[in-house]
């Protein structure tokens, strides 16, 4: 089994004996340490965003993904994945069947009322292993990189910073550069205040940017800038070997919703 795997003391189930559970999140890792964390889903009647805190849909709770009467209204499953929002089918998914999962007891912290955000065991414990693979980046990893931006490219005073992480406790937001959803209570990165231009890129949108500027080239000018900045190279390192889902799955963006 999984290194992963085998750290949590929760029993293993076969994917086809798992159900749609009650609430979101719900978090699952795979017996070859493959983590899947569900915020949501999204049916064929959804017309407007999901909140990801809402219960599933009655009528899911208890059942299997691919039940017949219900597989027809469910488009997918809103999944996230260092820092990206897609579409993915639910654990119990045919294809693996009789695959071993287990269902991790942690919650995600969303930032909100502050910009901290995490995947955590209790209170006050956060799993770092179960963050990166959900996040990507842990929140003091994310403002490092922010921090150092800023100091190369950005805007880095006593008084402001910027880019920064923020959150909006009110509205739905879309990514400027990738019209990647935007949860309400989610992180994103601001570049510019609100109803300014780039307010609002995605997690995974700062991510791919950045990871545009090194654009594969080793010792590339933002990798020495990055570090002249002060940025750990085990930070930078991890920034730059993020991966988002493959290629087949569907994006959370405004569309979706439409």
């Amino acid at each position: 089994m999984g290194e992963l795997f085998d750290r949590y003391d929760e029993a293993p189930l076969k994917s086809k004996d798992i159900r749609i559970g009650e609430r979101y999140p719900e978090i699952f890792i795979s017996e070859t340490d493959e983590v899947l964390c569900y915020i949501g889903v999204c049916t064929g009647s959804l017309q407007e965003p999901p909140s990801t805190f809402c219960s599933y849909p009655y009528n899911m709770q208890g059942k299997h993904s691919i039940d017949k009467k219900l597989a027809p209204h469910i488009r997918g499953f809103l999944r996230l994945k260092n820092g990206c929002i897609f579409l993915d089918d639910y654990v119990d998914n045919q294809f693996h069947e009789d695959q071993l999962y287990k269902k991790i007891k942690a919650g995600v912290h969303f930032p909100y009322p502050d910009t901290y955000y995490g995947i955590m065991r209790s209170y006050d414990d956060e799993d770092k292993d179960l963050t990166h693979a959900i996040f990507g980046l842990t929140c003091y990893e994310l403002n490092a990189v922010l921090e150092a931006y800023a100091k190369v490219l950005g805007v880095h005073t006593p008084y402001l910073v910027y880019p920064k992480l923020t959150r909006s406790g009110r509205a739905n937001n879309y990514c400027e550069l990738t019209d990647l959803w935007i949860p309400v209570q989610f992180p994103y990165i601001a570049f510019e205040n609100s109803s300014y231009a780039y307010s609002h890129i995605s997690l995974w949108g700062f991510i791919r940017h950045v990871q545009l500027l090194k654009a594969g080239k080793q010792n590339s000018v933002i990798e020495l800038a990055l570090k002249k900045a002060g940025l750990d190279q085990q930070i930078m390192d991890r920034l730059f070997s993020l991966d988002g889902p493959l290629p087949f799955k569907s994006k959370a963006t405004r569309s979706t919703f439409m």
